[in-house]
């Protein structure tokens, strides 16, 4: 059963591209694309940027990136800090004992931990201007009539796309699937804070059916 690195790179063979060929029509640098077709998890980014690459290379490559995403979250997962890992991983026990004493230390520093991360988003939210990171679609990437528009902002922001207003991750990460017209298109996101504050992405993107 091929991996979708190895279904990746079978489709750039396919086309007669070389990676650094590949690397120019999809804005994706060279390193990533070798990363995924190698199947080389420690080269590559969270798992957020990794669907990016995976379907703006798909599109690219005439394949479907939803049914390549599929291939690779078959036999990849990750972890909780979004690093891309093998569905196989197991967590080895290394014998660590748990003392009654580590788990009062441990609540003590969880809590001063989650009040000071309120803290800092709730001041962050009434003085300064969200966050805003887009992992997809990628600068004048090439797309369907549909597209999916993933990024994330701070937990406590807004967000719109083209002037919608869209649901988010209680973290703040977000995924919407939007219709573009055929042709050049630009797709604007946009992350609104508590206190009125917005910052804006744009995307301009090539679509054809």
């Amino acid at each position: 059963m091929k991996t979708a690195g190895e279904i990746l790179k079978a489709g750039r063979k396919e086309k007669g591209w070389t990676i650094s060929e590949l690397s120019k029509r999809t804005k994706i640098q060279e390193r990533f694309i070798e990363a995924l077709e190698n199947s080389d998890l420690a080269k590559l980014p969270a798992m957020p940027f990794v669907n990016g690459f995976l379907r703006t290379i798909s599109s690219e490559l005439d394949l479907k990136p939803e049914g390549m995403v599929a291939i690779f979250r078959r036999d990849f997962g990750e972890d909780d800090k979004g690093k891309v890992i093998p569905n196989s991983l197991e967590k080895k026990d290394k014998g660590f004992r748990w003392a009654p004493s580590t788990s009062v230390v441990i609540g003590v520093l969880a809590m001063i931990s989650v009040f000071g991360f309120y803290l800092i988003i709730q001041l962050k939210g009434l003085l300064g201007v969200p966050s805003l990171e887009i992992f997809q679609p990628q600068e004048q990437a090439i797309v369907g009539l549909e597209i999916v528009v993933e990024g994330r902002t701070d937990p406590t922001a807004s967000v719109s796309i083209n002037g919608q207003k869209i649901k988010k991750n209680r973290n703040g990460t977000f995924s919407q699937t939007i219709g573009l017209s055929e042709g050049a298109q630009t797709v604007a996101i946009s992350a609104t804070g508590q206190n009125g504050k917005t910052t804006e992405a744009v995307r301009n993107v090539q679509v054809k059916k």
